[in-house]
């Protein structure tokens, strides 16, 4: 049976293009970060942002790692360790690999070749069409320059009578092939996680030698163009911070490959749930919990007066620079909007939710600082502090705490019914234990255990029905219990390395 997988590839490529141009996206956002331009720029933004002087060394930097934790979770990830420790996860040019593919050519009678990468599409059919499959001997003329292709991977071949020839399963995620390429250019290592968008995968990038991450989105039309917004406020972000200071995940490359939008990060370590898990889920002292918090508002500093709205701000979406650092980013926009485009009305993961998203009231950047105080007491007492088994139990744990919510925010709300009866009363039931909860019989203090009365105001000042009544990332940052965690200890050889730009910013604001 003969099939033309060259005329989907054509629909293909053609509505990449209208998906491009509707959102005005360009194709390589890449960043000159030694750029003068781009340094000038970041000082700019910096002084924009009022971040106060205390905090200015808590800016990410490619030449200054963030202050050191002294307990060490895992070793450095490089490829060089990976050598050296003999993980499953091989490097391009790991004896592994070779051999795999020694194996191929002496399946094949083939003499063995020293290929030397990139091939033109012409050359790679020529020197390597034992180990392209029908479709691939094709698609690959669709690239100027071939860097991998997976020779020795168990390849998927295609399958004209199925949903994207056999490259998708029944839910339109991407099959994974452990060793095989993505793009001509990346191999798959390994599976870093899944979720409602797709997978994330580990790769290595044959052409800029390094590992990376990348998100296979689901090959589904409302996924896709969530992900494109997605690209497009990265690129926003990305380009506005070219010194890379704001602790907001870099994209490399985005492109699509059959039928998947792929987007193309940097590769980070492990993320706070994992962090806290480490720690047993058992209490972690304070000055973790002020790094975290400053380096997180910084960065929600920064979205927010881009107008930029996380909207999914929780522990697994915040990764840990390097295994040994307290350095972070953020990552996950896929659910992201600006302030002024809202996408959804019910957002954000449950346990990290405000109550004004529960209410169906109209929500702003402030819901980004609910999370932030619910992910803070997280990581200090090991367990979230409003854990709900659904939105009725989630909402009577957050009044058990704040009491009942103002009249004037119930008046905004159109799901009060939800929790409200006819006469205006919390409907308490009891949870999947029998357990009843009543509005104001829990303080935070007894909650959070904690002695210092700075933190436990910082948190109070967050933890509020009123949206407008919370605190601003700027205010935050410069709330007295973080000026007391971060005072200037002019013996500490450390707290004397100061970036030269920021010192100029420093500078010129004084």
């Amino acid at each position: 049976m003969s099939f033309k997988p060259i005329a989907l590839q054509d629909r293909h490529l053609n509505s990449i293009e209208k998906n491009y141009s509707k959102l005005n996206l360009t194709t390589k956002p890449y960043l000159d970060n030694t750029n003068s331009v781009s340094k000038n720029l970041s000082n700019t933004t910096i002084r924009k942002l009022k971040i106060p002087v205390l905090h200015l060394k808590n800016l990410s930097s490619s030449n200054d790692p963030f202050i050191s934790s002294k307990r060490k979770l895992t070793a450095p990830l490089s490829t060089q360790n990976i050598k050296k420790r003999n993980f499953s996860i091989h490097s391009p040019t790991s004896k592994g690999i070779r051999t795999t593919r020694a194996k191929i050519r002496e399946m094949f009678a083939l003499p063995p070749r020293q290929i030397k990468y990139p091939l033109s599409p012409i050359k790679a059919v020529d020197m390597l069409k034992d180990v392209l499959s029908d479709m691939e001997m094709l698609e690959i003329h669709e690239y100027n320059e071939i860097y991998f292709v997976g020779s020795g991977a168990k390849k998927i071949y295609a399958d004209p009578n199925v949903c994207n020839y056999g490259y998708d399963n029944d839910k339109g995620d991407f099959k994974v092939v452990l060793g095989d390429h993505i793009d001509y250019r990346y191999e798959v290592v390994s599976l870093l996680g899944k979720g409602s968008f797709g997978q994330v995968c580990k790769c290595y990038d044959h052409k800029d030698k390094e590992l990376v991450a990348i998100k296979i989105i689901r090959n589904k039309k409302k996924f896709h163009k969530q992900g494109l917004v997605e690209v497009r406020i990265l690129e926003h972000m990305n380009e506005k911070d070219p010194l890379d200071r704001f602790n907001i995940v870099k994209t490399k490359n985005h492109f699509f490959f059959r039928g998947h939008l792929c987007i193309v990060f940097e590769l980070l370590s492990i993320n706070l749930y994992e962090f806290i898990k480490s720690h047993n889920f058992q209490r972690v002292s304070l000055s973790y919990v002020a790094r975290f918090a400053v380096q997180i508002l910084i960065s929600l500093q920064f979205s927010s007066s881009l107008g930029i709205i996380h909207c999914d701000l929780k522990p697994e979406n915040i990764l840990l620079k390097n295994p040994n650092k307290s350095g972070i980013k953020i990552i996950d926009f896929g659910s992201s909007c600006y302030e002024n485009q809202r996408f959804y009305n019910y957002i954000q993961s449950r346990f990290y939710r405000a109550p004004e998203i529960m209410l169906g009231i109209p929500y702003t950047c402030s819901i980004d600082m609910w999370s932030l105080a619910c992910i803070l007491i997280e990581i200090h007492i090991g367990q979230p502090i409003f854990p709900g088994k659904n939105e009725q139990e989630q909402f009577l744990r957050i009044m058990e705490v704040l009491g009942e919510p103002p009249l004037e925010i119930l008046a905004q709300s159109t799901r009060k019914k939800l929790f409200f009866d006819s006469q205006g009363k919390a409907r308490v039931m009891p949870n999947s234990r029998g357990k009843m909860r009543f509005p104001g019989t829990r303080l935070l203090d007894d909650i959070v255990c904690s002695e210092d009365e700075l933190f436990l105001g910082f948190l109070k000042e967050i933890l509020v029905w009123d949206p407008k009544n919370r605190l601003t990332p700027l205010e935050a940052l410069n709330h007295r219990w973080l000026k007391k965690m971060f005072k200037r200890k002019k013996s500490h050889s450390k707290r004397q390395r100061v970036i030269r730009d920021v010192d100029d910013v420093e500078k010129d604001g004084m």
